[in-house]
């Protein structure tokens, strides 16, 4: 018998047993009676049956419910929170191998199909999803990135784990600028004003203080007694420029190891680390009529792939550099002379150089890098790297950390920073110091890369760009 109910519960489905839908896709429940709970992702009716699509964040791919067409009712819409009981039958006409044959099902919360904002069986434009980042996250598109953002987080922290690394919090509030570029969010009370600011004693920490840029200096003083450890926590940086890969906050996985010299070791670690995560990470390709689907671009997969499985290129800045100019008239703009940073276009021009397969940079000019890089013996270059994936850019900076105390004083001079500012993280130079060195990865733009989004945006739950800070 097949009932249709509002907005109640039966005592019937309360008797059952409830399955989550990721336990009755891996077979747990096949020829049981069982209830569910979920949302609905999307109907499709047929002359004697209509097929529910349930989704409820425990799978990958939704449940198909099977009841009879002539039980619709108006309240069971696309978005309708809903409770269905009935029995779990194998089936090979969808992906799972098994369906629900609905004997009830209850609207738990409906959703008024004229006022809710995205269409049923329609693809929508990202920017359109963008408008309701509350809502967003119940298409297709999104439940799939914030799925993957989730594994891509736990296997980090399993890689991590596995080598023996400590995961440790640094700090949000911060004094200290790590980059030396002074792109920073400046903190303040509620209850202080701009003339409070002016006396020290005014401020809330009794100093000026930010939002961090990068955890990676108080990660070097945890490196001098653990070891090895990393952190994977939010960063802020106030750059008003807008593009498609920047956010005003993201997440940076900063990693720190002690007692390494050759750079090559450090560069070893993000490859093996990146491999192991994407290789072990379970996702749904996007359909052809699902939001952002579209926006992938054509060679994805192969970029993926060398991603995964190829030896990521390791080249010199001077043979980038050189490259870059022996190619100047492919370029969309000027080629760049010594000390430059690559820009996007360049970038983006030497992984298509080396066939869509990640890039390691490395031995940058001093001059183009902050004061705490290791100076390498020509005294013209620092021992830094930068990792270029295709279509995103640069996903990961990093370098051996210049332990010579002297040096270190020398290149805050050179660099125009206050030494006294930096006496806490000269004391880790002063005491016990030890060769070391590490790297920050963005998150959120492996995300993106994984995922072949055309924005950054569309790769994080609630993203913060300039002029844009929604809920």
């Amino acid at each position: 018998m097949f009932r249709l109910c509002k907005l109640s519960y039966s005592t019937v489905t309360t008797a059952l047993k409830r399955f989550k839908i990721k336990d009755v896709v891996n077979g747990e429940a096949v020829s049981q009676n069982g209830w569910i709970q979920g949302w609905v992702q999307s109907i499709r009716k047929h002359k004697n049956f209509m097929f529910v699509d349930i989704v409820d964040g425990t799978s990958l791919n939704p449940l198909q419910v099977v009841l009879p067409s002539h039980m619709f009712n108006s309240q069971l819409q696309n978005g309708a929170a809903v409770s269905a009981n009935g029995t779990f039958v194998e089936t090979d006409l969808n992906v799972n191998k098994i369906e629900m044959v609905c004997e009830e099902i209850q609207v738990v919360g409906p959703c008024d199909p004229e006022t809710y904002p995205f269409l049923k069986h329609t693809p929508h434009d990202m920017q359109h999803l963008r408008s309701y980042p509350h809502l967003r996250m119940r298409r297709t598109s999104m439940i799939n990135a914030f799925k993957l953002r989730n594994q891509l987080e736990m296997l980090f922290h399993e890689f991590f784990q596995n080598e023996g690394f400590t995961h440790v919090h640094t700090p949000i509030i911060t004094l200290s600028d790590c980059e030396g570029a002074g792109e920073l969010f400046s903190i303040k009370s509620d209850t202080s004003t701009n003339t409070d600011m002016e006396n020290s004693e005014n401020h809330f920490f009794n100093k000026p203080a930010y939002l961090t840029v990068s955890g990676q200096m108080h990660l070097e003083a945890c490196a001098m007694s653990l070891g090895s450890v990393y952190t994977l926590s939010p960063v802020f940086r106030a750059e008003h420029g807008i593009s498609r890969k920047h956010l005003s906050e993201f997440r940076m996985l900063e990693v720190e190891v002690a007692f390494t010299q050759d750079l090559h070791e450090i560069l070893d670690l993000i490859e093996d680390s990146i491999k192991f995560c994407i290789e072990r990470v379970q996702s749904v390709p996007l359909k052809k009529f699902d939001d952002g689907y579209k926006d992938i671009p054509p060679q994805h997969h192969k970029a993926v792939k060398n991603a995964t499985c190829s030896n990521y290129v390791r080249i010199p800045y001077s043979e980038a550099l050189e490259i870059l100019q022996k190619n100047s008239h492919k370029l969309t703009t000027a080629a760049p002379v010594w000390g430059d940073d690559f820009n996007t276009d360049q970038e983006s021009f030497l992984v298509k150089h080396f066939g869509l397969t990640p890039v390691f940079i490395i031995n940058f000019p001093k001059v183009a890098k902050p004061f705490y890089m290791y100076a390498n013996n020509d005294n013209n270059t620092v021992a830094a790297v930068d990792l270029i994936f295709p279509f995103c850019g640069e996903i990961c900076g990093g370098s051996l950390r210049e332990h010579r105390l002297e040096l270190l004083q020398d290149s805050l001079r050179t660099s125009g920073l206050n030494e006294k500012d930096y006496e806490w993280y000269l004391d880790l130079r002063r005491f016990g110091s030890a060769p070391h060195g590490g790297y920050g990865l963005g998150f959120d733009r492996l995300v993106h890369f994984l995922l072949g989004t055309r924005n950054i945006k569309d790769a994080v739950p609630f993203p913060r760009t300039p002029h844009s800070c929604p809920l």
